[in-house]
């Protein structure tokens, strides 16, 4: 129930924009209805779909007949999940290292792309002002103010 209440407040919150009576909310209204429809639907699919979804996909697998009907099965009984429980009840016990080892990457990670590497964004170079008519061969010196 909590989940529905903040999904239902964060689209009742967009509903001042949707329901203006005014251009702004003629063109709005489209974000509004857009927002509330994708949280519901979200809510939807993540209380009743990925539950039904996890039930079909995870099933249990069967238990052993036989002599060793008897034995206690642990789902995670496999090679890999062995290895895994043993790196992650190391990096429990050496705690500091662990930390060590992630600060280190993460300093290793900074120092690597350094300050001359390529930035995400492309630099922005306006071409001009558009509003302003362009007079070939004039070439500006000063800037004229805006009357």
């Amino acid at each position: 129930m909590p989940m529905l209440t903040g999904t239902l407040i964060t689209a009742v919150g967009f509903l001042p924009i949707g329901m203006a009576q005014s251009t702004v909310g003629e063109y709005t209204f489209a974000i509004f209805a857009v927002t509330a429809a994708a949280l519901l639907i979200s809510w939807f699919v993540s209380v009743y779909f990925v539950p039904y979804l996890g039930v079909l996909l995870l099933k249990a697998k069967p238990q052993a007949t036989g002599p060793l009907a008897d034995e206690p099965h642990e789902l995670f009984d496999t090679p890999f999940y062995a290895r895994f429980r043993g790196l992650v009840n190391w990096c429990v016990k050496h705690r500091w290292i662990t930390i060590g080892l992630t600060i280190a990457t993460l300093l290793l990670g900074v120092c690597r792309h350094g300050p001359g590497a390529e930035p995400v964004l492309p630099r922005f170079e306006p071409a001009g002002n558009p509003c302003r008519p362009v007079v070939p061969g004039r070439h500006v010196v000063r800037r004229e103010r805006w009357r």
